[in-house]
């Protein structure tokens, strides 16, 4: 008899974890080594096909293992091993992150997350990831080939789709965050190689030709305010009250197709969708919050209007506003009762989440 089972083998070589961060701690064989025949972390360049500016400025890029079937195929005349054989390749995703740096950042992303929507197929694009030695000379080169992106969030609320991490900076308890952004693509395949078959004349990586990463260079926002309108006639009212407000990003959907003749799992940029978006905020006794007592009760009572636009203003540091982010027919889907307890003197929260189910982009 043959007996057929399905086990997932991961590959050693292919997660890559590589950022500017703290060194860790050296190991023993590390230390044995020749220091410059070592590759590090903080030592690598991003090529993004035809995405040179946002390519200069990524600081950090993750990319998930490549898992390869194992089918157990074993013969009922051997008695001693079982035999396997390889099956299908199955590719995830790469994660960038970038320095953002001011309200241009990241159009070239913005274009092809759009190219991605119109085109299909046609927008995929190859990502190379290059490992530098102490020379600024290419060792390893990991090609991720045919990627399309998923999602894109960072601080720069001018990129079409971007996710929104807003916070209050007059809100003392919220943490305040890096500004980074941070690209997701789907990974169509890969290919390895090593310094000899790359190109050697690589820019030294701590002058990486992008923008300046000074924090006094990056944008910075003090604030937001939310709107809600449509919501039985309430008159909508702008309030900037919300500590933070995260999500709402839009996301391409990533669809597995059938397994191709050279064994690997293939996927295509599928329908796009918004991402739910989370408001956290201090209670106050104003009535700023009206429209969005109405929604919470017709959508716990079933009844009403269910759907609002919802429309989130970062506010600059001098006070003008930045560009508006538009989520249509929103619907509430969670709503979180504060916790009360006698004598504390604890501010009390509020956190509603949000499902759009478009988002307009207003400049």
């Amino acid at each position: 008899m043959r007996s057929r089972a399905t086990q997932v083998l991961l590959v050693v070589v292919p997660l890559i974890l590589l950022g500017v961060c703290a060194d860790s701690p050296a190991m023993p064989l590390v230390e044995e080594l020749p220091r410059t025949d070592l590759l590090v972390a903080g030592r690598f360049r991003v090529a993004i096909a035809g995405l040179d500016m946002s390519s200069a400025d990524v600081v950090s890029a993750e990319v998930d293992p490549i898992e390869i079937e194992m089918h157990d195929v074993t013969q009922s005349n051997d008695p001693t091993w079982k035999q396997f054989t390889n099956g299908a390749v199955r590719y995830g995703e790469a994660r960038f992150t970038f320095r953002v740096s001011d309200s241009n950042f990241n159009k070239d992303l913005s274009e092809w997350i759009k190219d991605t929507v119109t085109n299909g197929e046609r927008a995929r694009k190859t990502i190379n990831i290059m490992l530098l030695d102490d020379r600024s000379t290419v060792a390893r080169t990991y090609n991720l080939v045919e990627c399309f992106p998923l999602s894109f969030s960072g601080d720069d609320f001018t990129t079409v789709g971007g996710s929104l991490d807003l916070v209050n900076r007059n809100c003392p308890r919220c943490p305040q965050s890096d500004n980074l952004a941070e690209l997701i693509v789907q990974i169509g395949s890969m290919i390895i190689d090593d310094g000899a078959q790359t190109d050697p004349q690589e820019r030294d990586p701590g002058s990486r030709g992008g923008r300046t990463t000074d924090a006094d260079h990056v944008v910075r926002y003090k604030g937001f305010d939310v709107e809600i309108e449509n919501v039985d006639n309430t008159p909508p009212r702008s309030d900037s009250s919300w500590a933070t407000v995260r999500g709402g990003a839009v996301i391409t959907d990533s669809v597995e197709t059938m397994v191709d003749n050279d064994g690997q799992r293939k996927f295509t940029p599928g329908k796009q969708y918004v991402s739910d978006i989370t408001m956290t905020g201090y209670l106050t006794s104003t009535s700023t919050r009206r429209a969005l007592i109405q929604w919470m009760n017709n959508s716990i009572a079933g009844k009403g209007d269910l759907r609002a636009d919802v429309t989130i203003t970062p506010k600059l540091l001098d006070g003008t506003p930045g560009p508006a982010h538009q989520y249509e027919d929103s619907m509430i889907t969670r709503i979180e009762i504060p916790r009360l307890t006698a004598g504390s003197k604890e501010p009390v929260e509020e956190k509603v989440t949000l499902r759009p189910m478009r988002r307009n982009d207003r400049k």
